[in-house]
């Protein structure tokens, strides 16, 4: 707390960013006080692509608080790996500046490896414009949150479009049995999520899949589901229980959108 004093990182130009298979690229926390004017920034630029980490941006808490307030991520280039965007499920910070990332119009993400995903475990928000997250191994999430809020304003998001292998990834979040482009399951910590998805394509065995929590006692009163648009794609086999959009706790959250599968159980009403 007393150490931390912010600061701001813009990669810009036109180059490739490579972490050779280790750890992270990009490291952020931030301050364990809300109202703090310092603050920790990164933008990557259009032209710049981050290969071959396990995490390109990983946010994580500000000991011994576990928050991490005034973080800021703008990203309008490219990340590959294989968890390429990660907050860790040990941020709890709520109120306030939580972090925010946001994936701009043209921004390109790619996860590598079956069992990992982009992955929101702790508590930040994401907004998403015209960007596409894709799950290159096809067995597996493209997006997975925990805890917090989510965004997404026309991004093409696609995950795997077969039976995933029911194997814990990502703290234990992503234990499923079909590949989703969006993953929504409550942390452990059973903090708030609230998602919204505006317009989008999504393509995945079940491409909005909202499944029970991971505590022993979740909370799903503090799940807050709304579909307002997009064209959701189920590509996985309807024998394998795929569909378009599947929820376990949740009804009444799709006023807009369309589905390859019947959503009239999740239907708004009017």
């Amino acid at each position: 707390k007393n150490q931390y004093t912010g600061g701001s990182l813009k990669v810009t130009g036109e180059g490739t960013i490579d972490a050779n298979n280790k750890n992270g690229t990009f490291f952020l926390v931030g301050t364990e006080e809300s109202g703090s004017t310092k603050k920790s920034t990164l933008m990557i630029d259009k032209n710049v692509k981050l290969i071959n980490g396990a995490y390109a941006v990983w946010v994580q808490h500000a000991d011994p608080a576990y928050a991490s307030y005034n973080v800021k991520v703008d990203i309008y280039g490219s990340l590959s790996g294989i968890e390429p965007i990660y907050v860790s499920g040990n941020v709890k910070g709520t109120q306030g500046n939580v972090p925010v990332i946001w994936l701009h119009d043209g921004a390109n993400i790619e996860v590598t490896r079956y069992d990992r995903e982009v992955y929101i475990g702790g508590y930040a928000k994401m907004i998403i414009d015209k960007a596409t997250i894709t799950n290159t191994v096809k067995d597996g999430n493209a997006l997975t949150i925990s805890a917090g809020e989510l965004e997404i304003n026309g991004a093409t998001i696609i995950g795997g479009d077969t039976v995933g292998k029911n194997v814990a990834g990502s703290g234990g979040a992503v234990d499923v049995t079909a590949s989703s482009a969006v993953f929504v399951k409550q942390h452990t910590t059973n903090l708030p999520l609230k998602i919204t998805i505006n317009d989008g394509t999504f393509k995945a065995a079940v491409p909005f899949n909202q499944a029970a929590g991971q505590a022993t006692t979740p909370e799903p009163d503090k799940i807050t589901l709304s579909i307002k648009g997009g064209y959701f794609v189920s590509t996985g086999s309807a024998a394998d229980g795929s569909v378009a959009v599947k929820s376990a706790d949740k009804t009444g959250f799709i006023s807009g959108g369309y589905f390859t599968s019947d959503p009239t159980a999740y239907k708004a009403d009017g």
